[in-house]
């Protein structure tokens, strides 16, 4: 099989941390593409590929902390120890999503709290969809041709367990 995506497939420790470190400096340099500025990261969530790759990753995810309630459908959430730091980000939750498409192109994604979601959202940028998450939280979708990681706005006060 050719290589899906990006660290096909993900059956290390190291490989791990480097498709992490991967998601958040991607999701930053995302932002700054589409809204001209960083946006800081919270969660990072890793998309898994194949049943083999989500077994090791799930197994593995779970020694950073419990488990969230964050968690829903397909995804799974950690309230990481809170030394957690990936690419100067402090993580709050790191997620690991079942695989749900093999071919998926992108390695996974971030979540931008922000306190200016409604002129966030009013500003219509073209790369940037509202969408409702699978808790039914509304969110902003940030996509972009160029990245294979995925962003999404929320608002930092809904973004609590």
């Amino acid at each position: 099989m050719a290589e899906a995506y990006r660290f096909s497939p993900i059956h290390d420790t190291l490989t791990f941390h480097e498709a992490l470190g991967y998601i958040a400096t991607q999701g930053m340099a995302l932002a700054t593409k589409v809204f001209g500025h960083e946006l800081a990261v919270d969660t990072l969530t890793i998309f898994s590929h194949t049943d083999q790759e989500h077994r090791f990753l799930d197994r593995l995810v779970r020694r950073y902390g419990p488990v969230s309630s964050f968690s829903h459908g397909q995804t799974l959430y950690i309230n990481p120890r809170p030394d957690l730091e990936v690419a100067g980000n402090h993580i709050k939750y790191l997620g690991l999503r079942a695989p749900d498409d093999p071919v998926k192109p992108q390695v996974g994604y971030v979540d931008y709290p922000v306190t200016d979601y409604n002129a966030i959202h009013a500003a219509n940028h073209p790369r940037v969809h509202e969408i409702t998450s699978g808790r039914g939280q509304g969110l902003l979708e940030v996509r972009h041709p160029d990245f294979d990681v995925l962003g999404y706005v929320v608002r930092e006060e809904e973004h609590n367990d």
